[in-house]
């Protein structure tokens, strides 16, 4: 077994292999893709104690957020709607779903976001945690518009 602090040491003479979109952030940290809930599972569960593990969506942010030395999960394997209720008006929907990819889902099903901001590449990983601007030009976190993660 290798310790967190050995595989820095070996890291900083990589090359990134996670970066923001446009190449201002980045990480040489493990980067783990993850394609269900037991993998996910299973990587918190072998984590060792102390350690960092960010999430990242489509990494648009500036915000430095996501960049650390030991580990970034890739939720993009974690893709689609779930289920919806139209009586709750409520969706369950995975954490590396773009926003792009929900209007028409989501209409079929009777539904539609609340709030969208005008950059769809997100995932719902991402945009969670983001602000946007609602159609008045207001910050509205997109939180606040009944997006919950667990």
């Amino acid at each position: 077994v290798v310790s967190a602090s050995r595989r820095r040491r070996k890291r900083r003479f990589m090359t990134p292999n996670w970066s923001n979109w446009s190449g201002r952030l980045t990480a040489d940290a493990e980067l783990v893709h993850v394609r269900s809930e037991d993998d996910v599972a299973r990587r918190v569960a072998a984590a060792e104690p102390g350690s960092t593990i960010r999430v990242a969506g489509r990494s648009h942010s500036h915000m430095p957020l996501i960049p650390n030395d030991d580990t970034i999960v890739d939720t993009s394997g974690l893709n689609g709607i779930i289920s919806t209720n139209v009586d709750d008006q409520t969706a369950w929907i995975w954490a590396g779903t773009p926003i792009a990819a929900l209007g028409a889902t989501l209409h079929a099903a009777g539904l539609a976001l609340k709030n969208q901001g005008d950059i769809d590449r997100q995932t719902i990983a991402g945009a969670c945690p983001l602000y946007t601007a609602d159609a008045a030009g207001d910050s509205v976190r997109v939180g606040e518009s009944g997006c919950r993660t667990f």
